[in-house]
């Protein structure tokens, strides 16, 4: 079934609000965090690992593919899934070119620890 103008209008405005409500949700839980628990700077890729330089080339890369994804999805659900992976992508990544790394608070001690961006 086709959806209306209007509906469509109103998903694009919603999803539009989604990425920017997940970044500050992000680094709203970091700075709550950072005052309660001990917290980690993770200054690699995934897990900890790697560094230097590549630590924005690549992220910065991956998000422009994600945010192409993202426009060209026709799906509403799958544009929901692409908002939260923006959104937190996103935070991680403005906490690398803020702090150099990206914080880390969840610690379930039989994995590295992660964030809600994660």
């Amino acid at each position: 079934m086709r959806k209306k103008l209007s509906e469509k209008k109103l998903e694009g405005k919603l999803l539009l609000y989604l990425i920017p409500f997940f970044i500050f949700f992000d680094q709203f839980t970091k700075v709550v965090a950072g005052r309660i628990l001990p917290t980690v700077c993770n200054s690699g890729f995934a897990f900890g690992f790697g560094g230097g330089f590549l630590t924005l080339i690549i992220p910065f890369f991956i998000l422009c593919f994600i945010s192409w994804q993202f426009l060209n999805e026709k799906s509403f659900i799958r544009s929901i899934s692409y908002s939260l992976i923006l959104g937190g992508g996103l935070s991680n990544f403005l906490d690398r070119l803020g702090n150099g790394c990206v914080v880390d608070f969840i610690d379930l001690w039989v994995w590295p620890a992660f964030n809600v961006a994660d």
